[in-house]
């Protein structure tokens, strides 16, 4: 959790790029974003996102959302996973508050919101790693997979199949 308060900081933080209008990219979809950017981003590393080039950092919060209503919209979730979620919505907006108003209030919220979050934060998933995961869609499917190249939409349809099929 705290590295994920650090990176949302240090984005919030960072200065916007203000100058002559340059080539930028950004993921699009989850059939092109790589998993393993996927579960850096569930970490906290939102910056990955970006291709080439500099975003405002709405744009960046924007495209996450979008990126991640994709997902929900293709895979579903669990009540709660989806309680997960609005929590950390939350927690990112009260974060956000604090940053700007640098007051005890917004601390105060952010703090309890913080503790609400953690307390509904997956145990059971912490100790699969992206690798895990990797390994196992191999071992099923009996073909190597690259966590550099393969697609979230990709990755999370092997998974709902593996389990649909035993």
């Amino acid at each position: 959790m705290n590295i994920m308060l650090k990176k949302l900081s240090n984005i919030l933080r960072s200065s916007s790029y203000k100058g002559k209008e340059e080539s930028k990219k950004m993921y699009k979809s989850i059939k092109e974003l790589p998993v393993k950017v996927w579960f850096e981003f569930n970490e906290g590393i939102f910056e990955n996102i970006i291709v080439k080039g500099k975003f405002e950092n709405t744009e960046i919060m924007s495209k996450y959302l979008e990126l991640v209503q994709e997902y929900y919209n293709s895979f579903g979730t669990s009540n709660e996973y989806q309680a997960f979620v609005k929590k950390k919505l939350e927690y990112a907006k009260k974060l956000c508050t604090y940053l700007k108003n640098q007051d005890g209030t917004s601390k105060m919220w952010m703090e309890i919101c913080k503790v609400e979050l953690e307390d509904l934060t997956p145990k059971e998933n912490k100790n699969n790693s992206l690798d895990d995961y990797i390994v196992s869609i191999e071992n099923y499917y009996k073909f190597q997979i690259n966590s550099e190249s393969l697609s979230t939409y990709k990755f999370y349809t092997y998974l709902k199949n593996m389990q649909k099929n035993g």
